[in-house]
């Protein structure tokens, strides 16, 4: 799978979220599918294969490509063909060739027919027949609208407001953001308070809330685990209406609990001092250099940097962070990690792969798209993770 490096650095102008998504002002579940674009179902459908041995096409360099004209002739093209023949005689009876037409098209069906797939189902969003994924014959299909019961109950209390809602990978992986009208304060810094519910439709992601601070001050989101709290609850997506209301009573006290906690660290943090020195060496364990030939990848010239390189520049960028700090954090274990987070959620290189590129034209969208789930769940929110840990743990 061929990849791409992209590197965002302009990030004090970065919308919250990174601008993804569609912004919701929404009073129901109903407004939020609306205004999210979330308002569509998905389905399991069955899979079938050729029973013919597939045609390959030699495309030089030992490299070899299936001939999609096959498939083609043996799946929805054979269908429209035998469709529009029947149509044209149907329009025109008395014209001798649209016969001869139909019974053309009729003897495609004596190819050799195709061949059920019986243990794996394909995953399709109902409004453009798009494919999500493949998986097993026990999966149960999440609707967007059941996922997001959960979050009826906060709604009308008015303990959450709805801010954005989207999608990644053309509705594969879904997410909502909702605001909880509270925030904690770190020194200089207010932080305000979020949970995301996320789900997929590919399997890859299971109905989940998990709590995120963003810092006002710059585009920062952190949710680190912390001591006695839980930073992520799971759901189930089956819930009947008093379960409903019990799951949203857990999510906000447990929400509660969470930002207490991570309240009570964070100021621990910024009243324990941290030299330059010992931002160096903390920077030296979590980036190290490393000089695997295997570890190097071309830039975007085709340049090979060993990952010694990159990580070299690297600590010497989050060093200027933290040298930069407001003077009232100035210096701290609290300056030293927010460095870190505000290089992992703006700064730090992330992919975007054929799977994220396919059929997407909008290639900045396309980069936020990948930045944004490098915070939530790729290289980046590892980073941040592993950073909180050796930091908190010293």
């Amino acid at each position: 799978m061929s990849e791409i490096t992209v590197t965002t650095t302009n990030h004090q102008a970065a919308p919250r979220w990174l601008g993804r998504g569609q912004k919701v002002e929404a009073h129901t579940i109903e407004e939020v599918l609306t205004q999210g674009g979330l308002d569509w179902e998905v389905s399991k459908r069955p899979l079938a294969t050729t029973a013919s041995i597939p045609v390959y096409k030699d495309l030089g360099n030992s490299k070899k490509s299936i001939n999609p004209g096959f498939l083609n002739c043996q799946g929805t093209k054979r269908h429209d063909i035998l469709l529009q023949a029947i149509k044209n005689l149907l329009d025109h009876p008395l014209e001798s060739n649209r016969v001869s037409d139909l019974k053309e098209a009729f003897d495609l069906l004596k190819d050799p027919p195709l061949v059920p797939l019986t243990r794996d189902f394909a995953i399709v969003r109902n409004d453009n027949n798009k494919v999500l994924g493949v998986l097993g014959n026990g999966y149960t299909c999440l609707q967007n609208v059941d996922c997001l019961q959960v979050l009826e109950t906060l709604m009308t209390t008015k303990e959450v407001t709805v801010e954005r809602a989207g999608t990644f990978n053309d509705g594969a992986n879904v997410w909502v953001i909702a605001s909880i009208p509270h925030s904690i304060q770190i020194g200089p810094d207010i932080m305000d308070q979020y949970i995301r519910i996320s789900w997929s439709h590919d399997g890859t992601e299971k109905l989940s809330a998990t709590f995120i601070a963003h810092l006002r001050r710059s585009n920062i989101q952190i949710s680190p685990k912390v001591p006695n709290a839980r930073v992520s609850v799971e759901i189930r997506h089956t819930l009947n209406a008093k379960t409903r209301i019990q799951i949203a009573e857990k999510l906000f006290s447990e929400g509660q609990k969470y930002f207490d906690q991570l309240e009570e660290v964070l100021t621990e943090l910024v009243s324990t001092p941290m030299t330059e020195k010992e931002m160096e060496v903390y920077l030296m364990t979590l980036l190290p250099d490393n000089t695997n030939e295997d570890d190097a990848t071309p830039n975007k010239h085709g340049e090979i940097r060993k990952a010694s390189s990159r990580n070299s520049n690297s600590r010497n960028r989050i060093l200027e962070i933290f040298g930069d700090s407001n003077p009232d954090i100035s210096h701290t274990k609290y300056a030293g990690l927010m460095s870190v987070m505000e290089w992992c959620d703006n700064e730090k290189s992330v992919r975007v792969t054929e799977k994220n590129k396919e059929g997407k034209t909008d290639e900045e969208g396309l980069q936020e798209d990948s930045r944004l789930q490098s915070v939530w769940k790729g290289s980046a929110s590892k980073m941040k993770e592993k950073a909180f840990s050796m930091i908190f743990g010293d």
